[in-house]
Formats: C-alpha cells, sequence, structure tokens
C-alpha cells in the first residue's frame, strides 16, 4: 500500500512540474511571516499597546526583517482553494512582488503561468495545497 501511494505521489509531482517549488515557496514565506509577525504581535502586548493600534502596526511591511506577505497572498485565504487556483496564485505572487518591502522578488515569481488547467487542473492544486498543510 506504502508503495502505491509513492508512485502516486512520484506521478503528480510529475504532471505539477516545477511549479510545486513555487506552492512550497509561497508556503514557507507564509510561515516565516506569521513566525515574524506573532513575535512582532506579543513585543506589542508587552508594550502594552492596544489590540487595534497592533493590527495596524502589523501590517506595516517597513516592520518585517523578511518578506512581508500581503493580505491576498497569505496561506490562510489560498489554502482552502477549490476552484480557480490558478488565477488566486497569479494574484498572490503578483501582490508579493508588488510590496515595495519584497523588491528582491521582483520579476521571480510571476514568471511561472498557474491558469493552465489542462497542465495541472484545479483538483491537482488543491491536493498538492494539502500536502503542504501536513
Amino acid at each position: 500500500m506504502a508503495v502505491c501511494r509513492y508512485i502516486k505521489r512520484r506521478a503528480f509531482c510529475s504532471r505539477i512540474q516545477g511549479l510545486h517549488i513555487w506552492y512550497a515557496f509561497l508556503k514557507r514565506i507564509n510561515d516565516e511571516f506569521n513566525e515574524e509577525r506573532e513575535k512582532l504581535k506579543n513585543e506589542f502586548k508587552e508594550q502594552r499597546i492596544p489590540d487595534e493600534e497592533i493590527e495596524v502596526l502589523l501590517d506595516d511591511p517597513t516592520l518585517y526583517e523578511t518578506f512581508y506577505v500581503p493580505k491576498e497572498a497569505r496561506w490562510e485565504k489560498l489554502r482552502d482553494l477549490n476552484l480557480n487556483i490558478g488565477p488566486e496564485l497569479d494574484k498572490a505572487f503578483k501582490a508579493i512582488e508588488d510590496c515595495p518591502k519584497n523588491t528582491e522578488l521582483v520579476g521571480v515569481l510571476t514568471t511561472a503561468n498557474y491558469n493552465d488547467k489542462e497542465r495541472v487542473p484545479d483538483k491537482n492544486f488543491h491536493n498538492y495545497f494539502c500536502y503542504l498543510i501536513v
């Protein structure tokens, strides 16, 4: 049984070819962003800053040492998508590139086309998201 799952996973990965690297990258920068965001939030709470003000501060890209992930590119928004995943990924990667904090990513994330449903149907996109959640 484990061999069957392995073969299915290998076949699945070959169908999506190199695109899975970008999903993993998206998940990774979201994870790092969330860790840094949580750290900042705790620091602000220690300083007794009101919660409403903390939320405004946390949306300031200049406070982050690593990449800033805009709301439309956050994993919480993307992970549950079932339809039209490709266009949403395109929007997410464009939003990341468009953020002035992420200048080193300009022209990197938007080079792939995630809208090719023949190559990667929405079901395969969704299945791969499920792999990354684990």
